[in-house]
């Protein structure tokens, strides 16, 4: 899959703090039905590089399927805990600065 050859994950550890990325659209360039089995090991490779604290999910109405966020929080078995909250939005709360509601 030529799309995830060029993405700086595969290769190497991304080492610049400055540098962020987006799992956004990923479902959309799987050629496999839900679960998108043939995108997950692209996915573990992009979030090694980056880390949970540089990778984000996020809604890409334009390219993402309705279910793709369920395959984030149900489908891949290495992404759980505080990792899984960083990605699905902890992480970019935390890097603009946004306040968190108060703890009930």
């Amino acid at each position: 899959m030529e799309v995830w050859r060029r993405h700086p994950g595969e290769q190497t550890r991304v080492t610049s703090e400055s540098r962020r990325s987006q799992m956004s659209g990923a479902p959309s360039y799987s050629s496999q039905p839900y679960p998108y089995k043939n995108i997950h090991g692209y996915l573990r490779q992009i979030f090694e590089a980056f880390g949970p604290e540089r990778l984000f999910w996020g809604t890409d109405i334009t390219r993402m399927p309705c279910n793709a966020g369920r395959m984030f929080t149900e489908e891949l078995p290495w992404l759980k805990g505080r990792d899984l909250e960083r990605v699905m939005g902890g992480a970019v709360v935390d890097w603009l600065g946004w306040k968190r509601p108060a703890a009930a």
